[in-house]
């Protein structure tokens, strides 16, 4: 198997990180491997806001926590020892102009790519959905503008990236019956 698609099949969530900060090239690696995704008509309605500021991430994670104690989630984010962003020390988001078509789809492939390319770094990645979820939300818009995420823009989805705390995660196994091919 070659070195790209032993990549793809080895990439999982992460969800415990060391505190050890990205370099800079990584992560400007990562945003290039997103920015390399297809996008409809090459429009590239898209924004990548880049975080390792600790602060930012504390502020991001506390809006988060307060966010999910207005829901289903109110008793996991009552716990101290919780922490959205599983302790990783850099998050990406990325919004889109939604006026701009199919912004949401670019927009996850641009996540996807960034996923692959961190992986190849030997940097983990895990989805946070709840920070597109809240992106209506008015306190969540006032600290995504802080960010940098531009007006008019809605946040579509954001991750976490780091060292992984401990081995790999392992695959879980994959269904076979959601497949059909007319050959």
């Amino acid at each position: 198997m070659n070195e790209t698609l032993r990549t793809l099949f080895e990439r999982r969530s992460v969800r415990s990180y060391k505190a050890d900060p990205i370099s800079k090239s990584d992560l400007e690696t990562i945003v290039a491997a997103g920015k390399a995704a297809a996008s409809g008509m090459n429009r590239q309605p898209y924004h990548i806001t880049v975080v390792q500021n600790p602060d930012a991430i504390g502020e991001l994670s506390d809006l988060v926590k307060r966010q999910m104690l207005k829901g289903p989630m109110a008793e996991r984010a009552k716990d101290p020892s919780f922490s959205p962003v599983y302790g990783a020390p850099a998050l990406i988001i990325v919004s889109a102009d939604p006026k701009q078509g199919l912004s949401t789809y670019d927009s996850t492939l641009v996540m996807g790519n960034m996923y692959i390319g961190a992986r190849s770094l030997g940097i983990g990645s895990c989805w946070l959905n709840i920070f597109g979820v809240i992106a209506d939300e008015p306190e969540a818009k006032e600290v995504y503008a802080k960010l940098g995420v531009p007006d008019g823009y809605k946040v579509i989805v954001a991750s976490c990236f780091g060292y992984p705390d401990g081995e790999w995660p392992q695959a879980r196994e994959k269904r076979n019956d959601n497949v059909n091919y007319l050959l």
